[in-house]
């Protein structure tokens, strides 16, 4: 923390001191955010091939690399296969699965809404979110191999030590004591939300053959997932934004100039889209200081942890029992009437779903 982002452990005082390296990897993420967005979903559709794909690519690559070191079979994957009970009854657990279903669906974000705004009407979008779900549902576990081979290589690394099971006397097998010395400090290694991403991970990667390369990797593949998350945010923002407030932002004949000339729109909607990035690049100020560390958990428990409940209980509530939720499975049965003459399958148990044990759990 001290050498990258000279991290104060500060929160007020270390907001003068600007690390302007972080100021200028900023500015190049945003151009590149600004780049895929420029010419709205045409210009993203370009995009998402590799910011979908590449991630996977990545994945497996250095999955292939790590499972083949020292602890990452023995202690990482044991780790990994081994259910603990008590953990697993502890609400900690289950709110951070709930906020993992969350950023990987996208849902809540404005996202999904914002793209499917671009569908036909007639599409099949019950198949579409369930390809969608058992899509993330997958990865998500298969991505659980490269993070338990990569922690147990590390846990193997630091608490195996070689030289201390040759002088125990309680072990006749060596490698047998360094894999169970990994696995009693195995929650050592551990760390949580960025200190995994950005502190476990490279270590484990430095004591890898090659590092170099298996680093490139592992920043290609955590760029390409953070633009391709943030393209959507943004365009869910900037787009949802300028259809809702059009008629506020501009008169009548102004507005008749835009929707006739493409061109004009384009040009509106770049600088639109500029004045978005701008605002957040102000936002994300405290981030390029030396108080940046206290000012990310703060962000990410009060404005990502919270809300996302917290807006996701009001959409559920307004959609289920507000506008009612047999009209909103009404309005998707007519466009589905096609593919389902006999209605949506599930019926009941999705309305049973979003009426009730949504909600609870959202609330």
């Amino acid at each position: 923390n001290k050498e990258v982002i000279n991290d104060d452990n500060s929160v007020f005082s270390g907001l003068t001191n600007v690390n302007f390296k972080i100021v200028a990897l900023l500015l190049f993420t945003w151009l590149l955010i600004f780049y895929s967005q420029r010419k709205g979903t045409s210009s993203m559709g370009k995009f998402a091939w590799v910011t979908a794909l590449l991630p996977y690519f990545c994945l497996t690559v250095l999955l292939i690399g790590s499972i083949s070191q020292p602890g990452a079979i023995s202690v990482g994957l044991n780790k990994y296969f081994t259910i603990d009970w008590n953990h697993l009854l502890t609400t900690e657990v289950w709110l951070t699965a709930a906020q993992q279903v969350f950023y990987s669906q996208g849902a809540v974000f404005g996202i999904l809404v914002s793209f499917a705004s671009c569908n036909k009407y007639r599409m099949n979008v019950f198949a579409h979110n369930l390809r969608l779900s058992l899509i993330n549902a997958c990865t998500s576990f298969y991505a659980g191999f490269l993070i338990f081979s990569t922690l147990g290589m590390r846990a193997y690394h630091v608490f195996g030590d070689e030289k201390s099971c040759r002088d125990s006397q309680l072990y006749s097998n060596i490698e047998q004591c360094r894999v169970d010395n990994a696995l009693a400090n195995f929650k050592e290694v551990v760390g949580e939300g960025f200190k995994l991403v950005f502190v476990v991970y490279p270590l484990a990667i430095t004591n890898m053959p090659f590092s170099m390369i298996w680093a490139a990797l592992f920043y290609a593949m955590m760029i390409s997932i953070g633009i391709g998350s943030v393209m959507g945010m943004v365009n869910g923002v900037y787009v949802g934004f300028y259809e809702k407030f059009e008629k506020y932002l501009f008169k009548q004949g102004e507005k008749q100039q835009l929707s006739n000339g493409a061109e004009s729109k384009k040009s509106f909607l770049q600088k639109f889209l500029l004045v978005i990035i701008l605002i957040h690049l102000i936002l994300a100020y405290p981030m390029v200081t030396s108080a940046s560390t206290n000012w990310i958990k703060i962000y990410d428990w009060s404005l990502c942890a919270i809300s996302i409940f917290l807006f996701g209980f009001l959409e559920i509530l307004a959609i289920s029992w507000i506008y009612g939720i047999d009209n909103f499975i009404y309005d998707i049965e007519g466009m589905l009437k096609e593919i389902y003459p006999s209605g949506l399958p599930f019926r009941n148990f999705l309305k049973f779903c979003w009426k009730y044990v949504t909600l609870v759990m959202c609330g």
